[in-house]
């Protein structure tokens, strides 16, 4: 084996690449490519909520935003570990109501604080118009 252009690593081996210079890069980003987000962020001593969704913004101006991929994650900064994502805005309702099935997808080790300030994000993005009524 030609192991000029090669390099193991742990017993494998791998074609070695050349190095990559800036005017290598050829690659063009268009408008419709960027997805605008929003986001809220709360964050305590001992955990953190942050918040964001992607914004559809009408070509016509005038005409309101739309949004849409609404996202929570929980990190416990206790554990140091991101405990939950949350992606289903009529959960996220469902939670700030005080809904039953809702409630019951919160992790059995989530405090009564913990519950206080995730429903407090979701009013906060409610208020903002991030997530409808």
């Amino acid at each position: 084996m030609d192991t000029k252009n090669r390099i193991n690593i742990d017993g494998v081996w791998y074609v070695r690449e050349g190095k990559l210079n800036s005017t290598d890069i050829n690659f063009q980003v268009y408008e419709d490519d960027h997805i605008p987000t929003r986001g809220i962020t709360l964050e305590l001593e001992d955990f953190c909520f942050e918040f964001s969704v992607l914004e559809d913004i009408p070509k016509e101006a005038g005409q309101p935003s739309t949004f849409y991929g609404h996202s929570i994650v929980f990190y416990d900064k206790n554990t140091d570990i991101r405990h939950e994502d949350w992606d289903n805005d009529t959960w996220m309702k469902g939670v700030f109501k005080g809904d039953k099935e809702s409630m019951e997808d919160l992790p059995n080790e989530f405090s009564k604080t913990q519950l206080v300030g995730l429903r407090a994000i979701i009013q906060r993005a409610i208020e903002l118009g991030y997530i409808n009524k």
